[in-house]
C-alpha cells in the first residue's frame, strides 16, 4: 500500500476530530500499512496516529490501545531471542565471543568473521513459518489502526454538527 489512502482520508479525519494534526499523522501513518520492506522502527510513524486517535476518540479505546500495544512491542525482534522465539538450529555454532576477540587482539580481520558468522546460519535459522507467524502481532495492529481510522472518517456528524449545536446552545 502507499499513503494516498492516508492523503485522501486525512482531510475527512481532521475535520471529524477537528484536529488538523491528522493532516500530518496520517499519510506516515499508512504508508507503512502493507509496505514491501518494513522494519519495526518504522511503526514510529504509526504511533503518533493510535494516540491521537486514543486522545480524541474514548469509545474506540480498546480498539486503539490493541493497536498500540501491538505497534509497539517489537515481535519479530522477540522471537529472535533464544528462549523467547522458536529454538535455533544452525548447521554449526560459532563462538562469536571467540571471534570478537580475535577481531580486537588483531589476529582475525574482522570482515572474515562477519561472513563466518553469516555463512553459519546462526543469523536467521527459523522456517519461512516461524519468521511469517512473528509479523502477524504487527499487522494486526496496522489493521486495527486503518480500521480506526476509517471508524472516525466515515462516522456520523463531525465537527459542522458540533460548531452547530456549539453556536446554538451559546446563543
Amino acid at each position: 500500500m502507499c499513503s494516498w489512502p492516508g492523503v485522501a482520508l486525512a482531510g475527512r479525519v481532521a475535520a471529524k476530530l477537528d484536529d488538523r494534526a491528522a493532516v500530518l499523522l496520517l499519510p506516515p501513518a499508512f504508508a507503512v500499512v502493507g509496505g514491501t520492506y518494513v522494519h519495526i522502527h518504522q511503526m514510529a510513524f504509526a504511533i503518533p496516529l493510535v494516540l491521537l486517535l486514543l486522545a480524541r476518540r474514548p469509545r474506540l479505546r480498546v480498539l486503539t490501545v490493541a493497536a498500540l500495544f501491538a505497534l509497539a512491542v517489537p515481535w519479530e525482534t522477540l522471537a529472535e531471542i533464544p528462549g523467547i522465539g522458536p529454538a535455533h538450529h544452525p548447521a554449526h555454532r560459532v563462538d562469536v565471543a571467540a571471534q570478537l576477540h580475535q577481531v580486537a587482539s588483531g589476529t582475525l580481520p574482522a570482515e572474515v568473521a562477519w561472513g563466518v558468522w553469516v555463512r553459519s546460519g546462526e543469523r536467521d535459522s527459523r522456517t519461512a513459518l516461524e519468521r511469517f507467524e512473528f509479523k502477524l502481532p504487527t499487522w494486526f495492529g496496522l489493521g486495527l489502526l486503518v480500521a480506526a481510522a476509517a471508524l472516525v472518517a466515515f462516522e456520523r456528524g463531525g465537527v459542522r454538527g458540533r460548531a452547530l449545536r456549539r453556536a446554538a446552545s451559546s446563543a
